[in-house]
């Protein structure tokens, strides 16, 4: 390649990043957070690791907080890495979600995280393709993505979780690619197994992953030597057991319970309650959780202006707000006492197997909810550009996602399965057993951008790739 085109597309990529950076600073505000948003108890469990060392969620500063393991330890300790003293002096964490200059230096550290998302997108989409245009438009698309610019200030566990899962791809991919040499396949499955435990620590529901994860590396290894399949697939577990294992140990010990955290019967209970919808609310949830104006207009033309604000509105009950609503209802079933059955998943397993009919059904709506989170892009430094439709664009990143899984899966191209199966996976899991709001499936949204740049780029150039094989 010419040297001077090699020059000019490192500078624009870098210019790219920079730009990134500077857009990303544009949405950082200081706007207080809701008290009871789970951003808070990151925050607080951040501020207790840096200050003693321990996972904590004690709302009180102590020298010696309780240990907790209600929430994944993995993004408070990110977030705990971006401390100083002097962002943590004379704070109350009672109030900390009052706290601007935290709020204000937790948020300006996280821009980083679109950089390197929006890079590790590049890298990835590079990989398969050689395509430096397609991968620049994936590093452009994820970089000034809206949704990841904003759930900045948000503070939640999704944010770092989008990286980190490309992460894992771009190591898997590598790990069970036939012309990896082997010498090399033990390192990417070492960094996999790595990568896949930090996921798992920031997100519990990855745990289950393993499994699949597991029958693809048979899939694409078997032809190989046993004695090389015996020794990558040890590396990889190994690896992925030395964090996560020693996380869940430590909850053995402490709590009498081997999980990643003690709030997944929780989850599935409050699932419980949206399974109990009637079949007005069910058609009606299609339109409410559609974030849409025409939505929005036709539900309330359907059912009544008051169908979500009036207690006794048809649809009263999908408002999360409402006291009888079912959310609401199922954080009454709320335990973290390990000997409650309510806090164990297997109670709202079998409950769930009562009717499964109805459980396949309700999770249609549910999975449509939390599919729809991507908004487009926004560039605003060092001039403006906003492209955004919630629908339009999701539904776009979605079809890209399962073209691209199903090709994978019909071509038996298995090695291209690490690409797409942790977003497959996420949208699933919070389909079948959580209530689903569109930040649950958020970490999945630069897999989706990614994907759909690859079947773009396979549709443009499939004359040329059939050739080729």
């Amino acid at each position: 390649m010419n040297i001077k085109v090699i020059i000019f597309k490192s500078v624009l990529v870098l210019l790219t990043v920079i730009c990134i950076f500077w857009s990303g600073n544009n949405f950082v505000n200081d706007t207080p957070l809701n008290e009871s948003l789970d951003a808070n108890t990151n925050m607080v469990m951040a501020y207790h690791y840096y200050k003693t060392g321990t996972i904590s969620q004690e709302r009180k500063i102590s020298d010696n907080p309780p240990p907790t393991n209600y929430r994944e330890p993995g993004y408070p300790f990110y977030l705990s890495l971006l401390l100083n003293d002097d962002v943590v002096r004379d704070i109350s964490l009672k109030d900390i979600h009052n706290n601007t200059r935290l709020l204000h230096h937790l948020r300006k550290s996280e821009i980083h995280l679109a950089a390197i998302t929006g890079i590790l997108g590049f890298i990835l989409i590079y990989m398969i393709s050689r395509s430096f245009w397609f991968s620049y438009l994936g590093l452009f698309l994820l970089g000034f993505n809206l949704e990841i610019l904003n759930n900045i200030n948000t503070l939640m566990t999704e944010q770092i979780s989008i990286p980190l899962m490309l992460l894992f791809s771009i190591f898997f991919y590598k790990a069970i690619q036939k012309e990896t040499e082997i010498k090399y396949r033990y390192i990417f499955m070492g960094l996999a197994g790595l990568a896949m435990s930090l996921v798992v620590l920031c997100k519990a529901i990855f745990l289950y992953m393993m499994v699949f994860v597991l029958a693809l590396m048979w899939l694409t290894l078997k032809s190989i030597n046993k004695k090389h399949l015996a020794i990558s697939l040890a590396i990889f577990l190994i690896c992925f057991s030395i964090p996560t294992g020693g996380w869940m140990v430590r909850n053995k010990s402490l709590f009498g319970t081997f999980q990643i955290t003690c709030r997944g019967g929780n989850v599935m209970a409050t699932r419980y309650e949206y399974n109990k919808m009637n079949a007005t609310e069910y058609f009606g949830s299609f339109l409410y959780w559609t974030p849409d104006p025409a939505a929005y207009e036709l539900m309330y033309k359907m059912y009544g202006k008051d169908c979500i604000s009036h207690s006794n509105g048809k649809l009263a009950k999908l408002n999360r707000g409402n006291p009888e609503g079912y959310y609401k209802l199922g954080r009454t079933h709320r335990s973290w006492d390990p000997a409650d059955e309510n806090s164990g998943q297997m109670k709202w397993m079998l409950e769930f197997l009562k009717h499964p009919i109805k459980h396949l059904l309700v999770s249609i709506p549910i999975g449509w909810r939390g599919i729809l989170f991507g908004r487009g892009v926004a560039l605003t430094r060092p001039f403006g550009i906003v492209c955004q439709s919630a629908v339009l664009v999701s539904v776009i990143y979605f079809l890209g996602l399962s073209v691209f899984f199903f090709y994978s899966i019909f071509k038996r191209k298995w090695h291209l399965l690490a690409v797409s199966l942790p977003a497959i996976y996420l949208l699933f899991m919070n389909g079948f057993f959580t209530h689903n709001i569109s930040r649950y499936g958020l970490p999945a949204v630069g897999t989706e951008i990614v994907c759909t740049l690859l079947v773009t780029w396979y549709i443009l150039n499939r004359k040329k790739i059939k050739k080729q094989n």
